[in-house]
């Protein structure tokens, strides 16, 4: 299920550096059915992943400089 894409204006959250949702780079959407499944499927691509440790279950990709899976908080900030 797709929850956002283009999104003009839209910033990263805590900074005021521009989404990749702003320039129509990035998809963030819910999983239905084998999460872990789908996350191990999607690190073999060539995207940025993130996933979210806070009430957030979704997952964004984007294509881009940075290739990888992290987890951030609600803020952005990438958690440990």
């Amino acid at each position: 299920q797709i929850i956002s894409t283009y999104r003009p204006g839209a910033r990263i959250a805590g900074t005021r550096r521009r989404s990749k949702h702003a320039c129509c780079r990035a998809v963030d959407f819910h999983i239905r059915g084998n999460r872990r499944a789908a996350l191990r499927w999607l690190r073999k691509q060539r995207l940025e992943i993130i996933t979210y440790g806070c009430a957030m279950h979704h997952i964004h990709i984007a294509p881009g400089s940075y290739r990888g899976h992290h987890c951030v908080d609600r803020y952005g900030r990438r958690r440990r």
